[in-house]
């Protein structure tokens, strides 16, 4: 593949020339198009390109978080672990200078 080959790049480009209104861009596209399925039919050595390694990485994550959404069963602990106990007063006087000092 060559290195400066831009995918984002060239993802906005054919976006922009698959969405296009103007005749004289849907008429190159299409013949790009034909083109393409030209060069594809005669290719016997199908090589993965930056396009379909894009399609085929979406589809696995797709099922991967399809997977995820609808195992009920799965555990996910939190990230963090809380140790000992936390005591929380019923009627703090929160603000209060007394409640600091009486603590100290």
């Amino acid at each position: 593949m060559d290195e400066d080959f831009d995918l984002e790049r060239f993802v906005e480009l054919f976006d922009t020339a698959m969405t296009s209104n103007s005749p004289k861009i849907r008429k190159a596209f299409k013949k790009l198009m034909i083109v393409a399925s030209l060069v594809d039919s005669e290719n016997t050595d199908k090589v993965i390109g930056p396009m379909a390694r894009l399609v085929k990485d979406f589809e696995l994550l797709t099922q991967r978080v399809g997977a995820l959404e609808t195992s009920k069963h799965t555990y996910i602990p939190p990230p963090y672990t809380m140790t000992g106990s936390v005591n929380i007063p019923s009627n703090p006087p929160y603000y209060s200078t007394t409640y600091y000092k009486q603590k100290r």
